[in-house]
């Protein structure tokens, strides 16, 4: 029996009202892994393509910091697929992790920043200042959110406002901080699309890892 026009049209309305449901009532948690499995996807590529490149001369602490971004990395993505309260755990290793990477470079590179003052270049003066004060507030705002999050999973405090407001800044100020870098770092060079794209695959992974934890922080939500 062949069917009617009208029923298909029906038929295919009513399937895109129960896709359209089920997006409303699981958004955080799609929006969740879709994110975290794009940060996972750009991280594992580079890094598998820094030790490949990099096999003859082989960096023992530079496959330790991979391995232990790739465990964070991994319980977010996982943790979220699952739906469970573990990611958590996997939130807080990569706060803390970025946080201690943006002291580093605040106490190692910011002579190499500010070194910057003596080429006369206003352009890279003002760049190397925004990239500078970035880097400051993403280690703030990542100690305030590493501690708060820290309380709430713990049922210490029960204000998510604040939570979501610092997870929020959190992201901003590294996507932010991220376009400081790549202009900085690209002034005045010819590079290939694709050797800029491999050249910030990992700070774009973390951008779009901390985007991942906004909506995993929703998903996590008590209400």
């Amino acid at each position: 029996m062949q069917l009617s026009p009208f029923y298909k049209i029906k038929n295919r309305y009513y399937h895109l009202m129960n896709y359209r449901i089920y997006f409303k009532n699981h958004k955080n948690k799609i929006l969740a892994v879709s994110f975290s499995a794009l940060a996972n996807i750009l991280f594992f590529a580079f890094a598998i393509y820094d030790i490949v490149l990099t096999a003859p001369n082989i960096d023992i602490s530079g496959i330790w910091n991979y391995l232990l971004y790739a465990v964070t990395y991994l319980i977010i993505l996982i943790a979220n697929i699952r739906n469970d309260n573990f990611a958590y755990q996997g939130i807080l290793m990569f706060i803390f992790f970025m946080v201690f990477d943006q002291i580093y470079t605040l106490l190692i590179d910011s002579p190499g920043l500010f070194s910057s003052f003596v080429s006369g270049d206003l352009t890279v003066i003002c760049l190397s200042i925004f990239l500078f004060l970035f880097l400051l507030a993403q280690a703030i705002i990542g100690v305030l959110l590493y501690l708060n999050i820290a309380k709430y999973s713990r049922g210490l405090i029960d204000n998510f406002k604040k939570v979501r407001l610092l997870g929020i800044l959190y992201s901003i100020s590294l996507f932010i901080g991220l376009a400081f870098y790549m202009s900085l770092l690209l002034l005045g060079l010819e590079i290939n699309p694709f050797s800029v794209f491999l050249l910030f695959m990992t700070p774009i992974s973390e951008v779009l890892m901390s985007v991942a934890i906004c909506f995993t922080l929703e998903r996590l939500r008590r209400i």
